[in-house]
């Protein structure tokens, strides 16, 4: 039961983050359409900040599929 408690908490964090990557996505998206030029202190931390939250997006996710994986079993 507690590998299973786990698993929705998981579940949530990656919804949050979903949020999250969309959120970053649409800050670039709205920089591009203003024109921000692709060098910018602007853009680059734009860029970091939604490679970041893909990243802890892509780990969560990993791990949701290792431990449903495990409770498959």
């Amino acid at each position: 039961m507690k590998k299973e408690k786990e698993l929705v908490v998981l579940g949530a964090k990656l919804t949050r983050l979903g949020m999250t990557v969309e959120s970053r996505r649409n800050k670039l998206r709205q920089l591009v359409e203003k024109g921000a030029p692709y060098e910018s202190p602007q853009m680059l931390q734009a860029l970091q900040e939604f490679q970041q939250a893909d990243t802890d997006w892509r780990q969560a996710e990993a791990a949701y599929k290792k431990l449903r994986k495990e409770i498959e079993k």
